[in-house]
């Protein structure tokens, strides 16, 4: 690298930023160096070049600005704004995006419309920010969705470096501990619904997520053509959330196989005539809505029981802790419910009551 002449003002890149290094004489020997706040990017290289010229030009006639005020750049050049990095992050995102994360994304740019700056190099005054104005857990989402619109930004070479990659966020708030229902208080559950004045219908559905252990968005998006004929096994491979059709959580086909009680319960549903037909519709032969199932249905029978209100999603639950109680292997179960085994150990590990052998 070519040494710079003697008294001469260097343009040099810092973190991702350019800055000025000043000549030792202006100063008694002392290093100092102008932070032009601009992204390390060619044109902002060739502007900071013609800076750098007019202080030499300074210096030399004896007009040198010991203020600095006068070399500050306006930062109206070339500085990404993070609202428009979002919206164009968003535009790439949006063939992608399952109907919940759209609204998570809707969420995001709310909160980013009311940052006191939009200059995407002031990374640590939007985290200050967000941090002081967000609950920890909605500063924590928005953080990491911007930290992965800058990144994508990088990728598509609209700033030279994520200024959000070393930005810590909040920690995780603590995964809330799980209640399963045990065997009896399901069972119990099981036989209410189906003796129920008002919502028996949905009887063949409580068991069916009871005996799978499967995600109700799941159950709610299955088809007879997911059933195998011969009943040895259930594909899981569709997934309804909010009145949306999606893939399944994992993005992942899993295969359950039917064991005894499973199959006893899908042979006494009436085959539909068409393979692509709901395996549990509604009363009205559409979706079920888990939302009003849930208020009414599950709330309803559940309030007729002396037991603790749980979820729906605490059917999952059940399934899980019993078939580790049962001594599944934690794999297997991983498998069956379409989760990874660490998921499985972080949250239902505690939950074995496994006595400290005497070694």
């Amino acid at each position: 690298m070519t040494r710079a002449p003697k008294g001469s003002v260097v343009v040099c890149g810092f973190r991702g930023m350019i800055r000025l290094r000043l000549p030792r004489a202006i100063f008694g020997g002392r290093q100092k160096y102008i932070s032009l706040g601009i992204a390390n990017t060619p044109r902002n290289r060739q502007l900071a070049q013609t800076k750098a010229s007019q202080i030499e030009v300074d210096i030399i006639l004896g007009s040198f600005d010991v203020t600095l005020e006068k070399y500050k750049i306006k930062y109206d050049i070339d500085i990404p704004q993070l609202n428009d990095l979002w919206q164009r992050y968003c535009q790439f995102k949006s063939k992608e995006l399952a109907p919940s994360s759209k609204k998570a994304f809707v969420t995001v740019g709310n909160h980013l419309g009311k940052l006191p700056t939009q200059n995407v190099i002031e990374a640590r005054r939007i985290a200050n920010w967000l941090i002081e104005n967000l609950s920890p857990e909605a500063a924590r989402r928005t953080l990491m969705q911007v930290n992965a619109c800058c990144n994508w930004a990088v990728e598509q070479e609209l700033i030279e470096k994520n200024p959000f990659h070393n930005i810590t966020r909040p920690k995780r708030k603590q995964t809330r501990h799980i209640h399963p229902f045990t065997a009896a208080e399901r069972d119990l559950i099981i036989e209410t619904f189906k003796s129920d004045e008002y919502y028996s219908y949905y009887h063949p559905f409580v068991c069916f997520l009871f005996l799978t252990g499967c995600r109700p968005s799941e159950a709610i998006a299955l088809k007879w053509e997911h059933i195998d004929p011969q009943f040895r096994a259930i594909t899981f491979c569709e997934a309804i959330v909010e009145r949306h059709q999606k893939g399944i959580k994992t993005g992942k086909t899993r295969h359950f196989p039917i064991n005894n009680p499973l199959s006893v319960l899908l042979k006494s549903l009436t085959p539909a005539e068409s393979p692509r037909a709901l395996l549990f519709p509604s009363p009205k032969g559409k979706p079920i809505d888990l939302h009003n199932f849930t208020t009414r249905a599950w709330k309803g029978v559940l309030g007729k029981l002396v037991i603790r209100y749980r979820p729906t999603n605490n059917t999952r639950h059940t399934f899980i802790t019993l078939c580790l109680k049962a001594g599944v292997p934690v794999q297997q179960v991983a498998a069956w419910v379409g989760n990874s085994p660490k998921i499985i150990f972080d949250h239902y590990a505690g939950l074995l009551g496994i006595d400290v052998p005497e070694v």
